[in-house]
């Protein structure tokens, strides 16, 4: 029979203890990162903003993305890829674009996109709802143009209906 060392017992231990360790802290800042979505920077940037009143706030888009972007494209309802792609005149890499709510593009690339959704347990996480100043189930900002006013829900106060600003 062989002896096994105490020593290189110890050594198994800890390394063991150092991979849970690290593979914690690598799961912890993934969690963190993505919970970071464009919804929560504009959430955020209405919360810093609108703190003191929000029936007088206003947000900005391009002062709460932290990516460039030169066109903004807002969709009430899903569409696919080939309907995408003649509104935005790119065509998306993914099939299923039906929950995207939000698409940025820079140089016509998609550089971001934000996609709402339903937590079925939790009801819904979607926090920003966007109006649209015609008929169409979409509209197209640019940086310069995305502004909104914001509206807080009386129902629910982690709410906000975003309307286009008029100057």
């Amino acid at each position: 029979m062989k002896k096994i060392s105490i020593y290189s017992f110890q050594g198994f231990i800890l390394s063991l203890v150092t991979t849970a360790v690290i593979l914690g802290i690598a799961t912890f800042t993934f969690y963190v990162t993505s919970r970071n979505t464009i919804e929560r920077q504009i959430v955020k940037g209405i919360e810093r903003n609108c703190s003191e009143t929000i029936e007088d706030c206003s947000i900005i888009i391009a002062n709460e993305t932290k990516f460039h972007w030169d066109q903004m494209f807002i969709f009430d309802q899903g569409f696919d890829s080939d309907e995408l792609e003649a509104i935005i005149g790119v065509r998306p890499n993914k099939d299923n674009f039906a929950a995207i709510k939000i698409i940025f593009l820079d140089d016509h690339r998609i550089v971001s996109y934000w996609q709402s959704g339903v937590d079925w347990e939790g009801g819904a996480k979607t926090q920003l709802y966007f109006t649209h100043p015609n008929t169409q189930d979409y509209s197209e900002y640019t940086p310069e143009t995305a502004t909104f006013s914001v509206q807080k829900s009386a129902g629910n106060p982690d709410f906000y209906t975003l309307e286009p600003a008029l100057d």
